[in-house]
């Protein structure tokens, strides 16, 4: 038998407090129960049993209830008020570590933890820390530490586990990573347990400490009263080469999954270029294929000049500046700046809307050119308030030109490759009783002909007036979706071609999920689910989510512009796919 070492006495700070166990193929330690239960305690056994536990699994000890033998609630009654009617697998808790605590970790291993022989998990607790710490695309770090005070202890558990759970650990509390992992070195009749065993779940118990639940929290029936089950976008229902399994004590160390590293960055995201300080009242940030190679690539209008990450296809590349201009002494207030290819050469272009004239930054494939003057209308007299002023090629000829929605009426300036010309009128609609505050007007084309249409927003249906390549022709409603119930204070509704067939599509980031309407060309069908991600907590003052094509596929795909990092989702032609970080 093991010397054991006093073990302090265990407060259970969490409301409740995960293990980590084989599963009930491996036989339980009975734990002794107490001989009186108070009545306090008995609405908290009355809850577990609502919850879906067994009477005769829940065992009373002294700081906690155990519950099917891998399982620690809270006795604390305030804690089981409570509860989300959540059903997903990958998901957190709603305590989280905060994003700036998240950055350095102290751990120390007591010296109840022997430093050699079987008992030995030192080398489990370096490459645990080395493993998390090692994903890219996530701030956590974790340092171990020579102090008894570090952020969490991890300790022998000194007979208080029962034999069927090899370790256990706590969520995090007060923006801290759970305090303690307790290791019991008794497992299952002192089972001699592989450096690869250790290693799996030693990060699978600082997963915990962080905040990750069981991926297959719900069907092995743990509640989420007192703590939470958040789902993490573009996870699974099931993950079975998921570290967090619960029930897979005995596994070995394979690596994360694919999905175990989408959760770590969403929890924990590294901080990404265009995120941190930039803001949609001073900045603009947009996507557009400013070198021709196909790839739709990241313009971040910044503060002192024009930052761009070319898109590799699968990433977005280390921001370089290429111009200076458009930043000091423009705003998003009374100014537009945008990126389409005024030239034709396949390379997007700086077209800005300036107090009195229209500037013109031609990109050469590494840098945007020096500006010049392509027009001297849509400026005065025009503002954002009012107006809409965009760019799109609505006769066809592969450069873009300007289209103003003004007070009475569309203009459209058409582009000659080195100037704007004259602005004529192509449709007097969309114009009177519409604003921007309640309607949206774009211009993508929708038919597949090679001409930019007006599609418009309205009040109970999407209006599509078509270009023929000298005006546009009477609007006709299209679909009667994304009007009743969506506004631009909460929602995103713009066009692109996501399934790859030529024609402009519907995209609308709703309360809950992104919503898609498909082009026939003569109309959009029927409004379908793409995507759960990029919608709570998401929000059109704070953030940025736009559609274009990222990795030259012919499907535009989704790119948010977070709190602190750029999240990509790619169109897979019926659907978008895992939400990923945009920068590697």
């Amino acid at each position: 038998m093991k010397k054991l070492i006093l073990f302090t006495t265990f407060l259970i700070t969490l409301f409740l407090f995960q293990n980590c166990t084989k599963e009930s193929t491996l036989e339980d330690d009975s734990i002794e129960e107490s001989s009186q239960i108070s009545h306090q305690d008995s609405y908290i056994i009355e809850k577990l049993i609502e919850m879906g536990y067994k009477r005769e699994s829940i065992i009373e000890t002294t700081d906690f209830y155990l519950v099917q033998g891998d399982l620690m609630f809270s006795k604390n009654i305030d804690d089981y008020y409570k509860n989300n009617d959540v059903h997903a697998r990958h998901a957190s808790t709603n305590n989280l570590v905060s994003q700036e605590n998240v950055t350095s970790m102290s751990i120390f291993v007591s010296p109840s933890i022997q430093s050699s022989g079987i008992d030995d998990w030192t080398d489990a607790v370096n490459f645990a820390i080395n493993d998390l710490n090692d994903v890219t695309g996530s701030k956590i770090n974790f340092v171990l530490s020579n102090s008894d005070n570090a952020d969490i202890i991890i300790r022998s558990d000194n007979g208080v586990l029962p034999n069927n759970t090899i370790a256990s650990a706590g969520f995090p509390v007060n923006n801290q990573p759970h305090n303690s992992i307790l290791v019991n070195l008794d497992f299952f009749n002192n089972l001699n347990i592989s450096e690869e065993r250790k290693r799996y779940n030693m990060v699978h118990e600082l997963g915990h400490c962080i905040g990750l639940r069981h991926t297959n929290w719900d069907i092995r029936g743990e509640g989420i009263t007192g703590v939470g089950a958040n789902l993490i976008p573009g996870t699974p229902d099931q993950d079975p080469n998921s570290v967090m399994n619960g029930g897979t004590a005995l596994s070995s160390w394979n690596g994360f999954s694919a999905f175990d590293i989408i959760a770590l960055r969403f929890l924990y995201p590294s901080n990404s270029p265009f995120t941190n300080g930039w803001n949609n009242t001073n900045h603009v940030r947009t996507v557009a294929d400013v070198n021709g190679d196909g790839n739709a690539d990241i313009i971040g209008f910044g503060n002192n000049g024009i930052l761009v990450s070319l898109s590799n296809g699968s990433s977005f590349d280390t921001p370089t500046t290429w111009s200076d201009g458009f930043t000091n002494g423009w705003n998003n207030t009374n100014h537009v700046r945008t990126i389409a290819d005024a030239n034709g050469d396949g390379k997007a272009d700086v077209i800005g809307f300036a107090n009195n004239d229209i500037i013109v930054s031609l990109s050469n494939g590494s840098s945007f050119g020096t500006p010049t003057i392509w027009n001297g209308g849509f400026t005065n007299g025009w503002n954002n308030t009012n107006h809409v002023r965009t760019i799109a090629d609505v006769n066809g000829d592969g450069k873009a030109d300007v289209i103003g929605f003004g007070n009475n009426g569309i203009l459209v300036s058409l582009s000659n490759g080195s100037s704007f010309g004259t602005a004529t009128t192509w449709n007097g609609g969309f114009t009177n009783g519409w604003n921007n505050t309640n309607h949206v007007r774009t211009v993508a084309d929708v038919n597949g002909d090679g001409n930019a249409d007006i599609i418009g927003f309205g009040n109970n249906g999407i209006l599509v007036s078509l270009s023929n390549g000298i005006s546009f022709g009477t609007p006709t409603t299209w679909n009667g979706g994304f009007t009743n119930g969506w506004n631009n204070t909460n929602h995103v509704r713009t066009i692109a071609d996501v399934n790859g067939d030529g024609k402009a599509d519907v995209i609308g980031f709703g309360d809950n999920d992104i919503i898609v309407s498909l082009s026939n060309g003569s109309s959009f069908g029927t409004p379908t689910i793409w995507n759960g991600g990029f919608t709570n907590e998401w929000n059109t003052t704070t953030h940025v989510r736009t559609v274009a094509d990222i990795n030259g596929d012919g499907n535009a795909d989704v790119i948010g512009f977070g709190n602190t990092t750029v999240f990509v989702s790619f169109s897979e032609g019926n659907g978008f796919g895992n939400t990923n970080i945009a920068f590697e």
